[in-house]
């Protein structure tokens, strides 16, 4: 009884990952396929974000060069 048990089990585990993987293949490209029309969709055009990223960070206005202090010794 006990082996019967058992490769029912192994059966049951083999019919279980049949249905699985594919379920979860087609979950993974649902939420890739979500993603991907939901950027499309994005309130800004593509143009706007790329100039947006090609600008970058505006560098501070520099009023001359910084002074450092240094140490010495009168030795």
């Amino acid at each position: 009884m006990n082996a019967n048990n058992e490769m029912s089990a192994v059966k049951q585990g083999r019919e279980l990952s049949f249905y699985l993987i594919p379920a979860g293949i087609i979950a993974a490209f649902s939420v890739m396929m979500v993603g991907v029309i939901s950027s499309l969709n994005a309130p800004k055009p593509l143009t706007t974000s790329i100039e947006v990223v090609l600008v970058g960070p505006q560098a501070p206005d520099s009023a001359g060069p910084s002074t450092v202090a240094v140490a010495s010794s009168n030795r």
